[in-house]
């Protein structure tokens, strides 16, 4: 965290401290901060003192100002590591059911805007549960991810495989006519 004052942030912005107001100011901090920290940064104002406070005439322009940047580049990228979490399965890395639920609603949306069909597939892993029990539950995790691989393999970048429990997926063929939809189907037959 850094504590500035707005004659530091005129030097480093290229101001003349005499002449600067409290938007310029903050501003070319945002602009600077941004910059400096790819976006995520936290620009928090705490106190402004103008030419009056301070004794001079000119009572309409920004003398000082007191503000913290805070660097929050870990906390934002922890966010965006939690929400994938959340939203995916961490096992396969395929989207969970929530994600998928939420993708086909917008693909249904879209389908009724356009006048195109959607299809969903449902996949389950014949005999999974064998294999758990008899080889153990590490085997049946290889045997997940090899079939999420084989899965999202299959598919085109507007399609989506999701990992729903178990040993179930779903698949989700978007922009598509029912031809499409059945070749889709075969590739998992």
């Amino acid at each position: 965290m850094m504590l500035l004052s707005s004659i530091q942030l005129a030097f480093l912005y290229g101001f003349k401290p005499s002449a600067i107001s409290a938007t310029e100011v903050e501003q070319a901090a945002e602009r600077g901060v941004s910059e400096t920290f790819c976006g995520f940064s936290k620009i928090v104002f705490l106190r402004r003192a103008t030419c009056a406070e301070c004794g001079f005439e000119d009572s309409g322009r920004t003398l000082a100002m007191t503000l913290v940047v805070e660097d929050v580049t870990e906390l934002k990228s922890l966010e965006e590591r939690l929400g994938h979490r959340a939203l995916h399965d961490p096992l396969t890395r395929l989207p969970n059911r929530t994600l998928f639920s939420d993708r086909l609603e917008h693909a249904l949306s879209r389908a009724e805007r356009h006048g195109s069909e959607v299809a969903v597939l449902f996949l389950d892993l014949d005999n999974f549960k064998l294999v758990n029990y008899s080889l153990g539950h590490e085997a049946g995790d290889r045997l997940l991810v090899e079939a999420s691989g084989r899965i999202s393999s299959c598919l085109g970048p507007w399609d989506t495989a999701a990992y729903l429990s178990g040993d179930e997926f779903a698949v989700l063929v978007e922009v598509t006519t029912r031809d499409r939809a059945t070749r889709v189907a075969r590739r998992f037959a």
